[in-house]
């Protein structure tokens, strides 16, 4: 008798405690209701950092390349690419460019976020804030889904942003933001803590679609006519905005198909400062 008391008790807590997960269960998902679920769990945090970090090198750019991606890591980034970022997340087309996630996507809420908090309004607001907020309830990001979250964003407004130094007003190039890695010499990109970290000291400013396009066209034109020259300080300024509009996926073409050549006038004009430096420290 007691065996089969013993047996009752146990069967009853067994139930007691299926239901009190189911609860927790329950709870978690009120509470973190707009975390980027699923996720990775059959991977160990080393792999998948390197996976993250894989992807968010190409997603910065706009686009992923499962070639690029399979000859350096044939899982964790692949499934990565092709389970998440397409299949659960939405945010790669058949072409695998990068495109807002759709409504209902684990990620729309956390982009939407990030839509709200750097407005197309040319007002410089700090990142701190945004990333402390998706880290915290009802978001619940780690650091690597973060990582993938803002890299996408990135991605796909890149002509439209730039990051500036708190409190100044000195433009910060993305490759300052996202490489320059600071633990491994052939790592050229920051691991997803890294990231966060530097993006916590730093300000977006973002602008709307149609004066980034007006921009790139006044400065086309300016450098075509050939007056009035740029000041050497902001040569390799106008640099790195042409070679980002490259890249720029909402570019008219008849603006791409005239950058090369002004570019490699205002390399000319770069190369020509630097020798007159030379020249006056010498």
């Amino acid at each position: 008798a007691e065996l089969v008391y013993s047996g009752g008790r146990l069967s009853e807590y067994g139930g007691a405690t299926a239901r009190l997960e189911s609860v927790l269960s329950q709870v978690y998902e009120a509470v973190y209701a707009y975390a980027p679920k699923p996720f990775f769990t059959q991977y160990q945090e080393r792999q998948l950092k390197t996976a993250v970090t894989r992807v968010c090198e190409q997603l910065i750019c706009g686009q992923v390349s499962l070639d690029k991606l399979a000859s350096s890591d044939k899982g964790p980034s692949r499934d990565l690419v092709t389970k998440f970022l397409k299949q659960a997340w939405g945010l790669l087309t058949d072409g695998d460019l990068l495109r807002e996630p759709p409504e209902g996507s684990p990620l729309r809420p956390g982009w939407n976020r990030l839509d709200q908090t750097f407005r197309p309004d040319n007002v410089r607001v700090p990142v701190k804030p945004v990333v402390q907020e998706l880290l915290q309830a009802p978001f619940g990001y780690d650091a690597n889904t973060l990582a993938l979250l803002f890299c996408a964003w990135y991605g796909y407004n890149r002509s439209e942003v730039q990051f500036f130094s708190q409190n100044t007003s000195t433009p910060v190039a993305p490759e300052a933001v996202f490489r320059q890695a600071k633990r491994s010499t052939t790592d050229e990109f920051k691991t997803p803590k890294d990231l966060l970290k530097t993006l916590l000291t730093l300000s977006l400013q973002r602008r709307s679609r149609s004066e980034a396009e007006q921009q790139i066209r006044s400065l086309l034109q300016r450098i075509e006519q050939g007056a009035p020259a740029f000041a050497s300080s902001m040569v390799k300024e106008t640099l790195l905005q042409l070679r980002q509009a490259f890249d720029n996926p909402h570019l008219p073409q008849d603006l791409k198909d005239r950058l090369p050549a002004s570019i490699d006038r205002l390399e000319q004009d770069y190369r020509h400062y630097q020798h007159y430096d030379e020249t006056l420290r010498t």
